[in-house]
């Protein structure tokens, strides 16, 4: 025990301090003095008078501005219990902030519940009918909601709404020189300008944003002319003096610090594969059209010329040897422009004017086929299987 006034040890049991002469105060006295005389010690946290000058149990000086610390009988420390003078942990912060979520759940719960009660209320008294009242239920609950909804794409990786690239079959794109399909969901996220030899893509989001947004162009250019593109392209077909590529713009053309837009604008730029599987060149008609050869000079070049307009049977497959069987049924894909890992099917297609090989096998897909041709490789195929050939 310490004297309060003067902070000198005192023997228990001593009723004035030894070295001040200043009475000695019990704790039960203390505890019958009004909470308004006394003030928690700012180094041990007991409780102590005001008039104390030294703590009685560490000694320490009591401050004078301890004075002021003091509001309706209790004494008010940064970070610590105002009664106990214990100090807040994170534990405590912890806790407070599930009790104020815990509160703010239950309220929001009620603004809800109170919503749709006065929904229904109206409901009633306008007549209205079932669909109508949980439309403007969901709408409402919606609403309410969607700053939570928000904070979750904020907080958390942003992802694509995958329903906006469902796609329910291909939409096909033409100029005078050639065309190209793409799925369908392009035509509600994409904007297009054509002419007669080109077709250009934006990102209708970015365009939206005040950017350009642009994807990509298909160009037809003069063969001598193609080293002067500005920008990136690649190659999709040669044919004779002209080239048909691909162009991509030099710099970022959408809003980069949105993230979805970044994410979108990827996801559409990848969809030039379908591009390079199902280009074709226009018919071209009267004169301009060159002349064919005829017969045996033109089917020479394949096994089966036709095995892309017709359903072909066993008997067209009767006589073939198994290496030209196995021919029949790969030039059905290297119309398409497929390339092959096998090196002779590839110099084999490469010594044939028709064959242009701009897609790679891993690129490749069996929905670039008509229906025709994907008949036919299952028959070709099956029929391998049953002579037990090419296996």
């Amino acid at each position: 025990m310490l004297c309060s006034k003067c902070g000198a040890p005192m023997a228990e049991g001593d009723k004035f301090c030894t070295k001040c002469g200043a009475p000695a105060v019990s704790m039960y006295q203390r505890q019958e003095e009004n909470t308004s005389k006394t003030v928690i010690c700012r180094f041990c946290g007991k409780t102590i008078l005001r008039s104390d000058r030294f703590c009685q149990y560490c000694g320490k000086p009591v401050e004078p501005d301890q004075q002021n610390d003091f509001v309706s009988g209790f004494d008010i420390y940064e970070d610590s219990d105002s009664e106990t003078g214990r100090q807040y942990t994170e534990a405590d912060e912890k806790t407070t902030r599930k009790t104020i979520t815990r509160q703010a759940v239950v309220l929001l719960s009620g603004i809800v519940a109170l919503v749709i009660m006065a929904i229904v209320l109206v409901w009633k008294l306008t007549g209205g009918s079932d669909n109508t009242l949980l439309t403007a239920s969901s709408s409402a609950v919606s609403g309410i909601s969607s700053s939570s909804s928000t904070a979750k794409e904020n907080n958390g990786k942003t992802e694509l709404n995958e329903e906006d690239f469902k796609s329910d079959g291909s939409e096909k794109y033409s100029t005078d020189v050639f065309s190209f399909s793409l799925p369908s969901y392009w035509k509600n996220l994409c904007e297009k300008d054509s002419e007669d030899t080109f077709i250009s893509f934006r990102q209708k989001k970015s365009s939206e944003e005040g950017y350009d947004g642009t994807l990509f162009t298909i160009a037809e250019v003069d063969s001598s002319e193609i080293e002067t593109i500005e920008g990136n392209y690649e190659l999709l077909k040669q044919d004779g003096d002209f080239c048909y590529v691909v162009i991509y713009p030099d710099n970022k053309t959408y809003n980069t610090e949105d993230e979805y837009t970044k994410l979108e604008y990827e996801r559409l730029l990848k969809d030039v594969s379908y591009i390079k599987q199902s280009f074709e060149l226009a018919d071209m008609q009267g004169e301009d059209k060159p002349e064919e050869p005829e017969g045996p000079e033109t089917e020479g070049d394949y096994i089966i010329a036709d095995s892309n307009s017709r359903y072909i049977t066993r008997d067209d497959l009767t006589g073939l040897s198994p290496e030209q069987i196995r021919i029949a049924r790969n030039e059905i894909y290297a119309r398409k422009g497929r390339r092959f890992n096998d090196a002779s099917l590839q110099s084999y297609f490469d010594s044939k004017s028709w064959y242009n090989g701009t897609i790679s096998p891993y690129d490749f897909n069996d929905g670039m086929l008509n229906d025709f041709e994907k008949k036919n490789a299952e028959l070709i195929r099956a029929y391998e299987n049953e002579n037990g050939i090419n296996q």
